[in-house]
């Protein structure tokens, strides 16, 4: 059971400044209805009491996920002194848990799709630098968000989000099998940061 912590949250339309109490740990197994919130974007929505608009207020929080036995900290970018904090945190991880530091919804949401296919979130950030380099340049320069969207068939699913529509990307799943069959992957025992930039120092 976590704490309760408040943060001050501001409508995006009529700028009214509230405060909200939440819980700074939460459970997301299949038991609760907190992962179909995520899935939805619903978790992090709210009502302005003024205004009436929904509008997306994000903030720390420890996401457990005890089936896949992973741990999330979602940690928006802005807040950048909790960042901190989090990559130097002091944990205990005597049953070898995946601890990553989530930054946006769009991240969660792709680390639990990850997660529920039963592949391997390191391997999939390097298949992305596959792709990144199999294509041609001026495709390459859109991909700065680029995330795994699921299965079809023996393919795996990318897409780019652009303000034009979207970029998809298959590949095929024994490419994803070729990687994860020769390289070992090294665990950390802090929360860490895993994307296209650095994934290259949890493989061996």
């Amino acid at each position: 059971m976590g704490q309760i912590k408040t943060y001050s949250i501001t409508c995006s339309k009529c700028k009214y400044v509230g405060n909200i109490a939440v819980l700074d740990t939460v459970n997301i197994d299949s038991t609760t209805d907190n992962k179909e919130k995520i899935m939805k974007r619903l978790f992090f929505k709210f009502r302005c009491p003024e205004c009436k608009n929904d509008f997306q207020a994000e903030y720390p929080v420890l996401f457990e996920n005890l089936e896949n036995n992973v741990l999330l900290y979602f940690v928006p970018k802005a807040d950048e002194k909790k960042l901190e904090k989090v990559k130097n945190l002091a944990v205990s991880n005597d049953f070898g848990k995946k601890m990553r530091i989530i930054n946006n919804q769009n991240e969660l949401v792709e680390k639990l799709l990850i997660l529920d296919d039963g592949y391997d979130d390191i391997i999939i950030e390097y298949l992305k630098t596959v792709i990144e380099k199999s294509v041609a340049k001026e495709q390459q320069e859109k991909m700065k968000d680029l995330y795994y969207s699921g299965m079809r068939g023996d393919s795996l699913l990318f897409v780019v989000p652009l303000k034009d529509g979207t970029y998809n990307v298959n590949i095929p799943k024994s490419m994803y099998m070729n990687y994860y069959s020769k390289y070992n992957i090294k665990e950390s025992y802090k929360f860490i940061k895993v994307d296209r930039n650095n994934v290259e120092d949890f493989m061996f």
